[in-house]
């Protein structure tokens, strides 16, 4: 009988050795590991290039036609909204010092004017609209009532007095077309300046829940400083604080072919969807010049946007969902180009992102998709992720940065969003960068390697939506894929993950810098280099994840298994598991 054993090994040891030889080893290495994916292709296609994703600019909608209506010239103190939203902050009093006495507005409660017609109305008014030319320049403030409007035609300039206080809301509907809309140093008799910090007294532009606003082809420059709702051109829900106030929709806007010169902060919408902010120029703001927030959504496409002085080129907070940045130019930002914080269901594509200091900073945000990009000689991170969930990198060029190209770090701070919100958002959008049907792969907790976004494609399986209506902004939940992407010269490190992502690679292409060769991965992806680089190599699909099996991190025993190669005897710990002992342990 132990001659019959011997004799079968000897004749079976060869073909074991030549299957296992066949079979590439799974890596596993403190709490992750990798492995290669099924031959299933990962998605290759995302929805502007499938035709579902709206990416023109709206049509610009044609000015009103004038036409006769009234309004007249009131104490401030005796309006009620005025007199509402001037209490507080010394606003009311800075008014009174402004305009040497009791301060007066332009209440328009009907009508459509034209500029020539409302100076010819305030002729009998003395130094409230001055007229030379084409040029008007506004010295008090002016209200728009809903149903009212004004039109700016080409070729006028508005100037809104600095000196005197002026400023202009809008609760109907305020056409600028071809024309100059600008703050106006009376004093000094020039365009007004937006000091450093912007503590001092701007014209600013408001415009209101039910009002339309356009602003195309035109110059708007000189205008916000450092106060709520008077940093530029500012686009809100309200007004707030009157009690029998019924809120119409929300404000519509479409800002196309502009150019937005020294203001504080150029754009600001506050609960506005469907904003198209196109083709425009952006230049020197102090602060942002754009900043979308709470439940804001829209197209932000073609815009060259350059030389922010305070923060960042674009700024998304408080819940913005279902934007689409698309084919922008941001470049020269003292701060990030573009950054993103609790927000949802975002697409970054085709935009030139450089010399910022990091190019894009992902914060405590979920469903995002980055494809076709080229970020480039950014000062630090090319893309600086903390605390995302699901996120795609997609034919991205990201580099030469002289930081890292990618940088993954899990952070600490929770979310109440969930991320079945975060897929209603983006069906509500109209957003649908997904997959074609594929076989489901479990990384890590994820049951599918792609990022799935369609209404139909939100959830994978019964499973799945209920694992997704009580998922919050947990660690084991975030997942980054790199798909078609070239990783090129960063100086510190091509892609830094710190855990609990859960990596999938697919045709990654690593480019060293220079003639030296620097670090390739850092963070959990560094005792894998080696093994990710000869897969990549080799055009394979693979995945790093956590574990799930082994004790916790620099707890993990190491014994031979039966074919003599190092394992972990971690619980649960797989025979043939080939684990890498890190530097401590080596020294041990």
């Amino acid at each position: 009988m132990r001659w019959y054993s011997l004799m079968c090994c000897v004749m079976w040891s060869p073909f074991a050795l030549a299957d296992q030889a066949t079979k590439p080893l799974p890596l596993a290495h403190d709490g992750y590991r990798l492995r290669e994916l099924p031959a299933a292709p990962l998605p290759r296609q995302w929805a502007r290039e499938k035709g579902n994703l709206a990416t023109d600019c709206a049509v610009v909608p044609p000015a009103p036609a004038s036409k006769p209506g009234d309004l007249e010239v009131v104490p401030l103190v005796k309006d009620r909204f005025f007199n509402k939203f001037f209490q507080g902050g010394g606003r009311l009093l800075r008014l009174v010092t402004q305009q040497q006495g009791v301060p007066r507005a332009v209440i328009i409660r009907s009508g459509t004017w034209t500029l020539p017609r409302l100076a010819q109305a305030l002729a009998a008014e003395e130094g409230i609209l001055k007229r030379q030319g084409q040029t008007y320049l506004l010295r008090v403030p002016l209200l728009l009532h809903s149903g009212a409007g004004i039109v700016v035609a080409e070729g006028e300039s508005l100037r809104l007095s600095r000196d005197r206080g002026s400023f202009l809301i809008s609760m109907g509907s305020l056409h600028i077309r071809k024309a100059r809309l600008e703050g106006w140093d009376e004093s000094q008799d020039r365009p007004a300046v937006v000091e450093e910090g912007g503590r001092d007294f701007q014209p600013f532009l408001v415009s209101w829940s039910g009002s339309q606003t356009v602003i195309s082809e035109s110059t708007v420059a000189g205008l916000g400083f450092a106060e709520n709702l008077a940093q530029g051109v500012t686009l809100a829900v309200g007004p707030q604080g009157l009690a029998d106030y019924a809120l119409p929709p929300p404000a519509r806007a479409v800002v196309q072919g502009n150019h937005f010169e020294g203001m504080y902060s150029a754009l600001h919408a506050t609960g506005i969807p469907d904003l198209q902010v196109c083709r425009n120029q952006f230049l020197e703001s102090r602060l942002h010049a754009i900043h979308l927030d709470e439940g804001s959504s829209g197209l932000i496409a073609r815009n060259h946007i350059t030389a922010t002085m305070g923060a960042y080129g674009i700024y998304l907070n408080k819940g913005a969902s279902g934007v689409r940045i698309l084919d922008n130019d941001i470049s020269e930002n003292r701060r990030n180009g573009i950054s993103i914080s609790d927000s949802t269901a975002i697409i970054l594509a085709g935009n030139e992102i450089r010399q910022n200091f990091d190019a894009v900073f992902l914060q405590n945000a979920d469903q995002v998709l980055m494809a076709d990009n080229h970020i480039l000689d950014n000062q630090r991170h090319g893309v600086s992720l903390r605390n995302v969930g699901r996120i795609r990198f997609q034919g991205d060029r990201i580099g030469p940065n002289r930081g890292v190209g990618i940088l993954a770090q899990p952070g600490a701070k929770t979310m109440s969003r969930t991320a079945g919100a975060a897929s209603a958002n983006l069906a509500v959008a109209g957003l649908s960068p997904a997959s074609p049907p594929r076989k489901a792969v479990d990384a890590g907790g994820f049951k599918d390697a792609s990022l799935t976004t369609a209404a139909g494609e939100a959830k994978n399986s019964a499973g799945d939506e209920k694992a997704d209506s009580a998922m919050a902004w947990r660690p084991s939940v975030q997942k980054l894929e790199i798909l078609d992407v070239v990783l090129e010269g960063n100086h510190s490190s091509a892609l830094v993950v710190e855990r609990p992502y859960a990596i999938v690679m697919d045709s990654v292409d690593v480019m060293y810098p220079g003639v030296r060769r620097r670090p390739v991965f850092r963070g959990v992806l560094n005792a894998f280099e080696s093994d990710i680089l000869q897969r990549l190599s080799r055009k394979k699909s693979l995945v790093v994840e956590p574990d799930g099996k082994t004790e916790s991190p620099g707890k993990t025993k190491y014994v031979k298994n039966h074919a003599g190669i190092t394992s972990g005897g971690g619980r649960g710990m797989q025979k043939d598991v080939r684990v890498i002992k890190s530097p401590e342990k080596a020294a041990e």
